[in-house]
């Protein structure tokens, strides 16, 4: 878990990622997801990462423009 939060992943991203992986390896082939099922799996767990992150990043931004505010109302 350090190394995960060390690289900036959530828990329900790596467990997300583990799901895929064991699908990967499933006993029957034909169990196995196809290539592209794997790669749309991946693109929508990160761009499910991508927004909670954005979303963030956009929370920090109105977080310092209201202090900026109340700075110059105090001047």
């Amino acid at each position: 878990m350090e190394l995960l939060s060390e690289l900036g992943g959530s828990e329900e991203e790596m467990v997300r990622m583990m799901q895929i992986g064991l699908a990967c390896v499933a006993v029957e082939p034909e169990e196995r997801p196809h290539i592209a099922q794997v790669v749309k799996m991946v693109e929508d767990i990160r761009s499910t990462d991508a927004q909670s992150e954005n979303n963030k990043v956009g929370a920090d931004i109105v977080k310092r423009d209201r202090v900026m505010l109340v700075w110059m109302e105090a001047l």
